[in-house]
């Protein structure tokens, strides 16, 4: 069940990251834009490392590669497609960053059960 809710999940933020916007005027830097940014990758590669450690007691790195992978061409798609959408650096960034920080969450509590 948790690995259909991960999955699910991952696969909302995709389609949501990917839904046209209705057309925008002006590009601007929102801080709080950036921190849903990190929240969202927060969550969805904490998911992912709770569903590997689940299945093998360690953090499973395919899992990392594949929101990161997720993480990176979402961005790409949004400044390529043309959905009114706009590739951000920052907000690769962002995500990268909250990916980054769900696996060190992840990695202390593996160790913590060590």
């Amino acid at each position: 069940m948790y690995r259909k809710f991960t999955i699910f999940f991952t696969l909302f933020v995709i389609v949501i990251s990917l839904v046209p916007l209705p057309q925008l005027t002006i590009k601007s830097f929102s801080l709080n834009d950036k921190l849903s940014h990190l929240l969202i990758y927060f969550l969805v590669s904490g998911m992912w490392i709770r569903l590997g450690y689940i299945e093998s007691k360690v953090m499973v790195l395919k899992y990392i590669y594949l929101v990161t992978i997720v993480a990176i061409f979402t961005e790409i798609l949004q400044g390529t497609l043309p959905i009114n959408r706009y590739f951000e650096i920052n907000d690769m960034l962002a995500n990268l960053i909250g990916i980054s920080m769900s696996v060190f969450v992840g990695y202390m509590f593996i160790l913590k059960k060590k």
